[in-house]
């Protein structure tokens, strides 16, 4: 999810907020999460036994064991722990150290990337003729742009990413719909994501076409929340959306992914807010909801305060409505409008295992040159190889809009 811009990073002066209260200064750089923790037992005790029998709840559910294996800090960008040096040095590393990756052909699917986002130096896999196709693109002619998307389970043991990017015309007027969803705890609600929410959102614009493209990407997304409350449907899901028009562009973020902006000079724009317990909006929603934020978790157990799904926290209704005063995990989304400019050039939605290595600067240093190079499928496939080799040990996954192609 989402955020200010950095310090490093330009801010959009046209953007219309939909909830312009709730920006706050540029966040510090964050440790990798595991949404759920696999030690509740900072949750804490109550005399009442209704509410004792909504902790014990908590303390039962299925917590993925998600915990990285690399330490971190708040104060800068994940790097992978530094070992003893070996008694030999391979090839590979010489060109790694000098900012570049030998073109090879892997046993596995593996791209070769440079080792460093911010080296000036470009993969000699970009200098070769048969990189330049961009033949898996899907290019939208009317809509004018070119996508591409990516997952990859890392170190983790299952995939719980999703994402979606697809097109609809509707009266008369083409529109794009892209998301990356990171599912916690389980796939059920970001696998629900992936095949209903940009349906959704098509079906509120083709039934109510007059309200704007950001209100109907909010609406589209309380609607799924609500709907996910009401089947029922187990475990949680951060999300980042964008619907793009000809002429304007809306992003949406619930949770902890996020969405950079690159403009024709080379700025990173960050479009979104985080919506993480430490945030001090959000644990001070957070408290008068009466919950607790231990250790930058809530109850010391979830590490996303806005999601989809996550029901035992939406504790604005169900059977322990009358104890809090307000869902403990939210699900209304940070929106934004911004028109589509020409000096616009593309747009990286990514999920927290993409960001936890990488600023939006650093993304866009990698990206950029890269998308004018090669292909926009074949750039999100290194990048997230590149956040592999940057030590993310989460599920990382994006997707790669790129406008006026």
């Amino acid at each position: 999810m989402g955020c200010t811009p950095s310090s490093s990073s330009a801010k959009a002066t046209d953007m219309t907020p939909a909830h312009p209260d709730v920006y706050e200064p540029a966040r510090p750089r964050r440790a990798s999460r595991s949404p759920l923790s696999c030690n509740p037992a900072n949750l804490p005790e109550s005399d009442d036994p209704e509410l004792q029998q909504f902790y014990n709840a908590l303390k039962v559910r299925d917590h993925t064991p998600h915990v990285s294996v690399i330490p971190t800090s708040h104060a800068s960008v994940k790097r992978p722990m530094t070992h003893v040096p070996k008694k030999h040095r391979d090839v590979m590393s010489i060109f790694g150290d000098a900012g570049m990756a030998l073109d090879v052909t892997p046993t596995t699917s593996v791209h070769s990337t440079p080792t460093s986002s911010s080296s000036m130096l470009l993969s000699p896999s970009l200098m070769h003729g048969d990189m330049l196709d961009s033949s898996r693109d899907t290019v939208h002619e009317t809509l004018n742009v070119a996508y591409g998307s990516a997952t990859l389970k890392g170190q983790r043991a299952v995939n719980e990413d999703r994402h979606t990017a697809t097109t609809e015309t509707i009266n008369d007027r083409p529109i794009g719909f892209f998301g990356v969803y990171d599912g916690h705890g389980g796939t059920k609600v970001s696998d629900f994501l992936a095949e209903h929410l940009h349906v959704t959102f098509f079906n509120h614009l083709s039934q109510r076409p007059q309200p704007s493209l950001y209100k109907q990407l909010e609406e589209a997304m309380l609607f799924t929340d609500n709907l996910i409350y009401e089947r029922n449907i187990e475990h949680g899901s951060t999300a980042i959306c964008l619907a793009v028009t000809r002429t304007d562009m809306a992003v949406a973020s619930l949770g902890d992914s996020q969405a950079i902006l690159c403009t024709n000079d080379g700025r990173a724009v960050d479009l979104c807010l985080s919506h993480r317990p430490a945030e001090a909006s959000e644990t001070a929603r957070i408290v008068e909801a009466k919950g607790t934020v231990v250790n930058g978790r809530i109850f010391g157990v979830l590490g996303v305060s806005r999601a989809f799904g996550d029901n035992d926290f939406k504790t604005s209704k169900g059977a322990f409505k009358d104890k809090f005063n307000g869902d403990l995990v939210g699900g209304r989304p940070h929106v934004i409008q911004r028109h589509l400019s020409p000096t616009d050039e593309f747009i990286v939605l990514g999920c927290d295992g993409l960001f936890d290595v990488m600023t939006p600067d650093e993304l866009v240093t990698y990206v950029r040159p890269r998308l004018a190079l090669q292909g926009v499928q074949k750039t999100c496939e290194d990048l997230l190889q590149h956040a592999l080799r940057l030590g993310s040990t989460d599920n990382v996954s994006a997707v790669i809009v790129k406008f006026h192609p």
